[in-house]
């Protein structure tokens, strides 16, 4: 059986990796958030005050949102209800110190453009 000191240095060390987060986490881009509440407002349906963080007046509007454009109901803004809305909402890099690196905010906005230039030069198919 461990040491009792072991035992207390793993646990210990186990807490201060949670508490820091020693990895990198993923978030949506707080103005990508603002701009899809911005759009939820104009299209009726009350988010709350433009935080660009996901609220639970956000979340609530999402859900009437989804529920009118006949979408899975979760109060998310998944790929489908981001499509509904006609908002793209980039995912960014946030390091436990420096924050959202300006490298991670770049690498969303190229991924973005992308997506945009792909989606622009493949020919739509037509319905059958």
């Amino acid at each position: 059986m461990f040491p009792r000191a072991t035992l207390i240095f793993f646990s210990l060390a186990f807490m201060v990796a949670a508490a820091t987060r020693l990895y990198a986490e993923r978030l949506m881009a707080s103005e990508d958030v603002e701009t899809a509440q911005r759009t939820l407002q104009a299209r009726g349906f009350d988010p709350g005050l433009f935080t660009g963080t996901v609220t639970p007046a956000t979340s609530h509007a999402v859900r009437q949102f989804q529920s009118k454009n006949h979408l899975k109901v979760n109060g998310q803004f998944d790929a489908p209800t981001q499509a509904a809305l006609g908002v793209v909402i980039r995912m960014v890099e946030s390091d436990p110190v420096l924050g959202v690196t300006q490298e991670a905010r770049e690498a969303a906005l190229r991924g973005t453009k992308g997506a945009e230039e792909i989606t622009r030069a493949k020919p739509s198919e037509p319905n059958k």
